[in-house]
């Protein structure tokens, strides 16, 4: 499975790459709770090859003083996040756009 997560996702030196080696037999998908380090949990949607969506939720161990690129296709941005948040990532008129999410709840077990 950790062959399958780094052709959808690769997290190294302040980058994260969303879709990096997109097989050709899956032109549109999703993907839910990938994980990336420093306690970053990734959702994606892509359609004919490219991101379509993509809610990146960080945890409370996220370090909100580390500056994260978010790269895909021929998108890029530079972001800071803040910890215990989700943010929403879409590409539109040439630019990644970033916005804040509703957050996901958790389940709880009883």
């Amino acid at each position: 499975t950790a062959a399958v997560v780094e052709l959808l996702l690769q997290a190294y030196h302040g980058r994260l790459i969303l879709l990096p080696c997109l097989p050709p037999d899956w032109p549109q998908g999703y993907v839910r709770g990938l994980r990336a380090p420093g306690d970053l949990t990734v959702d994606m949607e892509w359609a004919d090859g490219e991101l379509v969506s993509a809610r990146l939720a960080t945890g409370s161990r996220f370090d909100e003083c580390t500056p994260l690129t978010v790269c895909t296709g021929s998108y890029e941005r530079h972001i800071l996040l803040k910890k215990q948040r989700d943010y929403l990532l879409v590409p539109m008129a040439g630019v990644l756009e970033l916005m804040p999410a509703r957050r996901r709840e958790t389940a709880a077990v009883v």
